[in-house]
């Protein structure tokens, strides 16, 4: 005769239930992260001060934001002293421009230089959310309002670039902001087909240069007759973002705007 299985009690059941597993799982995560942060307790992501958030509170309130009047092209921060067209000296000697227009949540300068920095070198991802919440401000007083966009796009990195720096902080920005704001966001209408030298590490004239046919559009995106908005870390001169906006309305899009973090001070400014 074979042997009698003794029938599993109630306790041992349940503790093979799936869903009781998770929950140990998760009770685990956390007694480990209470551990971690009595160990090591978090910091502020910006200045390193002990702090629960990526941001202390005196880190935020010292992110300079771009306040009215702006060019009402690129978005630079215009002298409000001064006369004539809403337009920087820039954009009136440009001929001819792909982005309808252009916006910046703040100044690349101080706390905010620093936090992109982090995000973008140290990898220090924390620090998206808290950014990401400066573009849903800036997305909800736009003149045309948020829901004027058929996609958000962030600008892509090549794939070499991304899988040594692990992601891609133009594509956690813009999934933040779509997350919190309702927006749909597609990162594959763009696609970057070769690598280039870090923008950075050029002077500005030979910027356009270095992104010229870096970008194409995928082969499946269909962009005709859609309003794209473009997301990214920093607008300094514009090139890549213009290269961007090129390969868009080459597309068919109707308009490509830009929303970006930060961009410099103008010279204006630093007077």
């Amino acid at each position: 005769m074979g042997r009698t299985q003794r029938p599993r009690d109630s306790a041992t059941l349940r503790l093979r239930d799936p869903e009781t597993q998770r929950l140990r799982d998760h009770n685990m995560n956390l007694l480990f992260r209470g551990l971690l942060d009595l160990i090591y307790p978090p910091r502020c992501q910006v200045c390193r001060r002990f702090d629960p958030r990526p941001f202390c509170q005196s880190c935020w309130e010292s992110i300079e934001l771009i306040q009215p009047p702006v060019c009402r092209q690129c978005g630079a921060p215009l002298d409000p002293s001064a006369t004539g067209p809403q337009e920087c000296n820039d954009c009136r000697a440009r001929q001819k421009s792909a982005i309808a227009w252009a916006r910046s949540a703040g100044l690349y300068d101080g706390t905010l230089q620093r936090a992109i920095l982090n995000l973008k070198y140290t990898g220090c991802r924390a620090l998206a959310i808290p950014l990401a919440g400066l573009l849903v401000e800036a997305v909800r007083n736009l003149e045309d309002g948020q829901d004027s966009f058929d996609a958000v796009c962030p600008v892509p990195l090549h794939p070499q670039r991304q899988k040594e720096r692990g992601f891609n902080q133009s594509e956690l920005l813009a999934k933040y902001l779509c997350e919190t704001a309702g927006l749909k966001m597609d990162k594959t209408i763009i696609q970057r087909i070769r690598p280039t030298l870090p923008q950075v590490m050029l002077p500005p004239k030979e910027r356009g240069r270095n992104v010229r046919g870096a970008f194409a559009l995928a082969p499946a995106a269909d962009v005709a007759a859609k309003r794209i908005l473009l997301i990214d870390d920093i607008h300094t001169t514009g090139s890549t973002l213009q290269e961007c906006a090129r390969v868009l309305q080459k597309g068919g899009a109707a308009a490509v705007c830009v929303l970006t973090l930060a961009r410099p001070k103008p010279a204006w400014m630093a007077k």
